[in-house]
C-alpha cells in the first residue's frame, strides 16, 4: 500500500513538471531579458512607450465558453468563502 502512495506522488510530480508548466508557457511572448550588449543603445522610459491599461478588457483571443467557465468557478469559491465565514463566526 505504501508503494501505491509513492508512486501517486512520482506520478502526479511528474505531470506537473512534463506536462502542467510547460503548457503554461506562453512561448509567443518576447525575451523580456535585458542584452548585455545593448547597454550602451539609449533606454526608453515608460512614458515614450505604450500607455499602461488599468482596466482588464479581453481581447478577442478570449472564448466566451472560456469567460463563463471561470465567472461559475470564482461565484463557486466566494460562495464557499462566505459559507467558512458564517461557520467560523458562529464558534
Amino acid at each position: 500500500m505504501d508503494n501505491l502512495l509513492f508512486y501517486a506522488l512520482i506520478t502526479a510530480l511528474l505531470y506537473y513538471f512534463l506536462v502542467y508548466l510547460p503548457a503554461q508557457k506562453n512561448p509567443t511572448q518576447p525575451n523580456t531579458r535585458p542584452d548585455p550588449q545593448s547597454s550602451t543603445t539609449s533606454q526608453s522610459t515608460q512614458t515614450e512607450s505604450e500607455p499602461v491599461i488599468t482596466e482588464y478588457e479581453p481581447g478577442p483571443e478570449t472564448d466566451p465558453k472560456d469567460q463563463k467557465d471561470l465567472e461559475n468557478v470564482l461565484d463557486f469559491l466566494i460562495k464557499g468563502m462566505a459559507d467558512l465565514s458564517k461557520e467560523i463566526d458562529k464558534i
